[in-house]
């Protein structure tokens, strides 16, 4: 299993735009959303959660 894992792992990191997709975007979004948290809380209060 670790292999198939390997091989897959290398895939993305030759594949710019997966690469993007799949680390970059969730980990920017995921800053934006801590960034803004009080913004959130106030708009849509626990409802974003």
């Amino acid at each position: 299993m670790l292999p198939i894992a390997l091989s897959e792992l290398i895939q993305i990191f030759r594949n710019r735009s997966v690469l993007i997709t799949s680390f970059v975007m969730p980990v920017a979004i995921s800053a934006f959303f801590i960034y803004q948290h009080e913004l959130f809380a106030q708009v849509g209060s626990l409802g974003y959660i």
